[in-house]
């Protein structure tokens, strides 16, 4: 407690963020803590919010938490607000980002506490909101508790891992009693020293105080009097837990133990119309008069409207005394009535799970319906409920043909791949008609393209393709598809020969889902071929099919500069977002404002962009968050840290055994041997795993973000500089084709003229090159073109006009934060005896202090002294909420404080001091 209110009171002063994690067996007193200190903390003047989750209840998503927002008669979410969410109960990034804005208010008027009780049995919404949260809301004054038991799937070490980065974390692993210690609990209930007999099966309750007291009232009722060996019976029990519990029901009425084995049944925590419901011929006045017998033998207790046990090994003890026929009965009955009287079919499944039998078509039918509901929300939950749904029919019934393609797309939206596969091809091994088994190896097909393997996925339409009697409906979606996994392929030729007509039969029929994957498909083809003006043509009409933005499109918009387009649609994506709550684009959209801001030559804003992805936290898993680490590492080689930038990319085996790396990580990896000096081992690695032959037969690596076309210029300038000629020249050829593909773009014409004058040596190559990448608003490239052409005429002996040059590279890099490309400029003048004529213009920016802060940040910084939310400033900014609190991270890191409220207080200083 001391431990507890002493954070308490740090984070009312401090305004930071805090978590205490409590750890101990089943009635060690977790919970005893944690109603403790929510008294506590209500003197302390903190708004309490306290829930639990329970070993029945983990179907439905976000209970515990959303029931800790609901506590008390001032609850932090109220009913409207609580009614406002609805909506986003199937977008799990908005419903969290919606909590974290009601909290952020909520904490800015004053301290809160949110505790919630065994966080083991917390269902995965629950605990990705609460890996989240804590770090959302590092900078404003909310203490989380979450208590657990010792788990083998780890949740709370899972969000302990997470959030101990950001915040003060306090660990309490409740530890066993002492002997002596019990002996003293025995005391002072008993009146009298306990017996010999008392304290040796005492010794059996571990040190576990829950139990101890357990024992001990036990015999105190049983006997009346403190007398142990009288208490005891004179019989050597086998666990004193368990004997004394029962020997306490068995002491109470037989028509008391059926209401407790129903209350049991319910859950920890039920309701007495309910109770009454599931007791036949028992009237609710009867039943109240038992709940009441049962509760004056400490076993149960109320909450609100509502009966609880008084722990949860008190009902996991009676629920083991519940004979199994009895259970099963009582968990349908239970099911039935959840039905009955509000048709919930994800409060029921539970009991369904337990009491489904072998093609129990109300069990499967209601298994499915909670699996449909859970869909988006929670679909590792859904995908759990379908299965077992499938499970519970005979394999050769027809109903398990639909269930089993319901399935696999449940499984996959789960990222279940393998076992959605499985189940398809199981599924196969049916007798279906040629229309059914199309159907299944079509959503096969979308699984295989998720996972980037559209070899495999064209060879299941082709044969789907075959078959005879296929519906029109059918065919044009196996055909759009075929299409969109020929546009991976080798054959181009082939593969617009079959999206083309894909597309005009998907045009005939009004085919809009198939018209839509065959209009990707088309813009994959022309990102291949290196088309980039075809691509955004067939992105445009993709758009116009009614479809939501293709973050495809900003991506390839950025391949060609085309700056201010892609900042209209990131801007127009977002509004959408806002406006209709769909949260599936937020990763995209972060991804694509970080990318635009790296190509700006932004480097911090584009830093933040990526640390606001990647705190999206991992439900469900997005592969922008691998592609984020690819281009950090890059920033990281331009700002010269080395180290960060092997981490971040992850080395390349030249063991040519495993899965092969891909494309991006081998060249990211190239360029951190670059930046090491190692240009030559950089450019085996690169022929090595082939990249160049994949790039050679299609440009598919231009959507990727790696750079593309500028790699080829850093790649064909080692090969040059370690005598890889022929590969040097290689590479210019093909980035001069790719330039004669996209005739309109100055900047890949000046990427391909500067690849060649590399290649071939030649100044007035490179000159022309650095006009052209001129037009582009690339910094960071056309600082490097400077730089070449520097050294360039430096092997020339022009030495004036490169001293030029390179000071202009240096002092570009620098004014951009590529601290490491400003060294080394500077290195290599240095070791060519150049003798700088000015010193720079540009001043190294400080790593901490108001002066640290880039301007984007120094906003950021005044709107939230002022009492913005991070709502309310990125409103003002044009910024998303998730960047707004990247964006505080940094600014706390180089102002040196931890909260609002010190930053508060730094911004008066800072003012004063100015005056």
């Amino acid at each position: 407690m001391s431990r507890v209110l002493s954070l308490l009171r740090r984070v009312e002063q401090t305004g930071q963020g805090a978590a205490v994690f409590v750890r101990g067996e089943p009635g060690i007193g977790k919970t005893a803590l944690l109603d403790a200190v929510s008294e506590q903390a209500s003197r302390l003047g903190f708004r309490v919010g306290l829930g639990k989750a329970e070993e029945q209840n983990q179907i439905a998503p976000m209970a515990p938490l959303l029931a800790a927002l609901r506590f008390g008669s001032r609850p932090l979410l109220s009913a409207e607000a609580f009614a406002d969410l609805a909506p986003l109960y199937r977008q799990q990034l908005w419903l969290v980002d919606r909590l974290a804005s009601v909290l952020e208010e909520h904490a800015m008027r004053s301290p809160l506490l949110i505790a919630v009780d065994d966080v083991q049995w917390a269902d995965r919404l629950t605990v990705f909101a609460l890996r989240t949260l804590p770090v959302r809301l590092a900078d404003v004054p909310v203490v989380w508790m979450l208590s657990s038991r010792p788990d083998p799937a780890g949740m709370a070490d899972e969000v302990h891992a997470v959030v101990r980065t950001d915040i003060p974390v306090e660990v309490m692993d409740l530890q066993p009693l002492a002997s002596s210690d019990v002996e003293l609990i025995a005391r002072d209930r008993l009146g009298a020293p306990p017996g010999e007999r008392l304290v040796r099966l005492l010794q059996g309750a571990n040190g576990v105080p829950y139990l101890a007291v357990e024992l001990i009232d036990a015999m105190l009722v049983e006997a009346g009097r403190a007398d142990d060996d009288a208490a005891t019976g004179g019989e050597e029990l086998p666990g004193p837990f368990v004997t004394g519990l029962r020997g306490r029901l068995h002491r109470l009425p037989e028509e008391v133990r059926r209401v407790l084995a129903v209350g049991a049944v319910l859950g920890r925590s039920f309701r007495i119309d309910d109770a009454a419901a599931l007791l036949d011929g028992i009237s609710t006045e009867d039943v109240i008069r038992l709940l009441e017998q049962a509760m004056r033998a400490d076993v149960l207790g109320t909450d609100r409207d509502r009966i609880v046990f008084r722990h949860d090994l008190v009902r996991q003890a009676v629920y083991a005394d519940v004979p199994h026929p009895m259970r099963t009965i009582l968990h349908r009955a239970a099911a039935e009535l959840l039905l009955t009287t509000g048709d919930d079919p994800v409060a029921a499944a539970p009991h369904l799970l337990v009491s489904a039998v072998k093609n129990d078509r109300r069990a499967i039918d209601i298994l499915h319906r909670a699996a449909k509901a859970l869909r988006t929300l929670a679909p590792v939950t859904a995908s759990d409920l379908i299965v077992a749904a499938l499970a519970l029919l005979p394999r050769w019934d027809n109903l398990s043909l639909r269930l089993g393609e319901e399935a696999i797309g449940i499984l996959g939206e789960a990222h279940r791949t393998r076992e959605a596969m499985a189940l398809g091809d199981d599924l196969l091994e049916n007798n279906f008609s040629n229309e059914d088994t199309a159907r299944i190896q079509g959503r096969l097909a979308w699984l295989l393209w998720g996972l980037g393997r559209p070899d495999e996925m064209s060879a299941r339409l082709e044969s789907a393709l075959a078959l005879n009697g296929l519906s029109a409906g059918t065919r044009r979606h196996l055909l759009s598809l075929h299409a969109l996994a020929l546009s991976r392929g080798t054959d181009m030729i082939r593969a617009e020969q079959v999206s083309t007509r894909a597309l005009e039969e998907a045009g005939r029929s009004g085919d809009r889902s198939a018209e839509a994957l065959a209009l990707r498909a088309l813009a994959d083809i022309a990102l291949t071929e290196g088309r980039v003006s075809t691509a955004l043509e067939q992105f445009s009409l993709l758009r116009s099919t009614g479809r939501s933005l293709d973050v495809g499109e900003i991506m390839t918009l950025l391949l060609v500069d085309e700056y201010d387009s892609a900042s209209r649609l990131i801007l127009l994506s977002r509004r959408s977002a806002d406006d209709t709550g769909i949260s599936y684009q937020i990763p995209g959209l972060l991804f694509a404002q970080a990318v635009l801001d790296f190509r700006n030559g932004r480097l911090d804003e584009a830093s933040t962009g990526f640390a606001a992805l990647t705190a999206l936290g991992d439900g469900p898993p997005h592969a922008f968050q691998k592609a984020a680490k690819v281009v950090m590492a890059r920033i990281a080689l331009h700002r010269g840290d080395l180290q960060i930038g092997r981490e971040l990319c992850g080395a390349v085996s030249w063991d040519a055994t495993g899965e092969p790396p891909e494309p991006r990580q081998v060249i990211m990896w190239g360029r951190v041997l670059i930046a090491e000096g190692k240009p030559d081992e950089a450019v085996r690695l690169l022929l090595h795993h082939r990249v160049l032959d994949d790039f050679r037969i299609g440009f598919r690596w231009t959507e990727q973000p790696i750079g593309i076309p500028d790699w080829i210029v850093e790649f064909t300038d080692a090969a040059a500089a370690s005598g890889h000629h022929d590969v040097a020249v290689r590479m210019a050829r093909l980035l001069r084709c790719y330039a004669e593909r996209n005739p309109n773009s100055h900047l890949i014409s000046g990427l391909a003229d500067q690849a060649e004058g590399l290649a071939t040596d030649d100044v007035a190559l490179l000159r022309r090159g650095l006009e052209g990448i001129k037009h582009s608003r690339r910094g960071l490239l056309e600082a490097g073109a400077w730089e070449k052409l520097g050294y360039a005429l430096l092997r020339r002996g022009g030495k004036a006009e490169a001293t030029q040059l390179l000071e202009t590279a240096g002092d570009a890099f620098q004014n951009l934060g590529a601290l490491g490309d400003a060294r080394r400029v500077q290195h290599a003048m240095q070791a060519a005896g150049l003798r700088r004529r000015r010193r720079t213009s540009a001043v190294e920016r400080p790593l901490s202090g108001w002066e640290a802060l880039t301007d984007t940040e120094q906003r950021v910084a005044r709107l939230v002294g002022e009492g913005h939310s991070n709502r309310s400033a990125a409103g003002e900014l044009m910024l998303s909420p998730n960047t707004i609190a990247a964006h505080l991270r940094t600014i706390f890191r180089k102002l040196e404080v931890n909260s609002r409220v010190q930053l508060a207080n730094k911004l008066r200083d800072e003012k004063r001091s100015a005056g």
